[in-house]
């Protein structure tokens, strides 16, 4: 069993039936956990499908039959890592092999031990409005829920007792997540840091958490990233940053920095020349930045946090290469940097293969590159 014992630094949202946070929810957790899997393994070139819009298909007739033929490296049926090149054969990408699909139960069970309170996020309490005026010369409203805020402990519960990689594969997400990312829902709104109150014995390195994630994804054919309409984030095509504000935050600066980052999709010299059609400008924004104006409300792309200290801004998000309409990526994302720019230092920027990077200007191996976001 791998335990992970967590602090939470800014609310964490896992909302239920109810649409409140009255605790924290392990399927929230879990779903956080394969978002980031799947983004990791389609980064390390390898398959993971959308669980909600192409789900995989487990052939369970094909995986019965390699099961009873079994491998040399068991007595009966096969080893755990046989088994894994078994349900990929048998139609299960490397996400729905760990965290289960239609036919195939997850590999863990993930218990909770739930110490937390209501709180809410530095970035606001219920409702704060921008101080910038729209088009209709209203001022828009940002919305902060009261979260889960306090300590929370996950108990990793393996389905075969001796299949430590799996623990230590979920303790590495968590690391990842906890370094770079945010872990639940409403990550858009600042929810969702959290440090380890203690680090999980089960905490793999850097080295050998990169190792396992690229193994695991090239047990399926290498591809590219994705193209066209089917567009699923992958860490090939993100960006991670940290900002060191020049004094501390109030709420309203964080939703004016949200209202004037779409403002740079909207209009202006540089977005004009790049999309003069302003419908077209409206769909990239909506895709960027999210929308609930449309009949199918999109997430926003680009995720945000500010530290408690509200000293710091942490922002990430994922521009793919080959968006519908064809905009080139560089300027999309030099756009957003630019404008990331004029709220304080840049202190570190992470992407792959690019002159942007901080760390190091040109990784073009992609488990190199995750292995580079764990390590200190």
């Amino acid at each position: 069993m791998a335990k992970a014992q967590l602090r939470l630094l800014t609310p964490l949202w896992t909302g239920d039936a109810t649409k409140e946070a009255r605790h924290v929810e392990g399927t929230g957790i879990v779903g956080s956990l394969r978002w980031w899997y799947e983004a990791l393994i389609r980064g390390m070139g390898g398959q993971a499908c959308s669980p909600v819009e192409d789900p995989c298909n487990l052939n369970l007739k094909e995986f019965t039959k390699l099961e009873q033929r079994g491998c040399r490296h068991a007595d009966t049926g096969l080893c755990l890592s046989c088994e894994r090149v078994a349900l990929g054969d048998s139609g299960l990408c490397p996400a729905c092999q760990l965290f289960g699909s239609t036919g195939w139960a997850k590999t863990f069970h993930l218990m909770i031990e739930d110490t937390t309170r209501r709180g809410y996020p530095p970035t606001g309490k219920d409702k704060v409005h921008a101080e910038r005026p729209n088009a209709q010369g209203k001022k828009p409203a940002y919305f902060f829920p009261p979260g889960r805020v306090g300590f929370l402990s996950l108990n990793v519960l393996l389905r075969h007792p001796a299949d430590e990689d799996t623990g230590r594969l979920l303790c590495g997400l968590l690391e990842f997540i906890r370094r770079n990312a945010a872990l639940g829902a409403k990550t858009g709104l600042g929810y969702g840091l959290f440090d380890w109150e203690n680090k999980p014995e089960e905490l793999p390195d850097a080295t050998w958490f990169a190792t396992e994630v690229s193994r695991r994804a090239k047990m399926e054919p290498e591809t590219e990233p994705q193209k066209g309409t089917n567009r699923w984030p992958d860490l090939r095509e993100m960006f991670f940053t940290t900002i060191k504000l020049p004094s501390l935050w109030r709420p309203e600066d964080f939703v004016n920095f949200k209202y004037d980052l779409r403002g740079v999709f909207r209009e202006g010299e540089a977005i004009e020349q790049l999309i003069p059609d302003g419908r077209k400008r409206q769909t990239l924004r909506h895709f960027l930045l999210g929308t609930i104006k449309e009949k199918l409300n999109q997430a926003t792309k680009i995720k945000m946090a500010v530290s408690p200290k509200r000293d710091t801004l942490k922002v990430w998000g994922w521009v793919p290469k080959d968006s519908a309409d064809k905009i080139n990526r560089e300027v999309v994302v030099q756009l957003i940097r630019q404008q990331i720019e004029k709220e304080g230092t840049i202190t570190q920027w992470r992407e792959f293969d690019s002159p942007r990077d901080t760390i190091s200007k040109h990784i073009t191996d992609p488990q190199q590159f995750l292995q580079s976001l764990m390590e200190e």
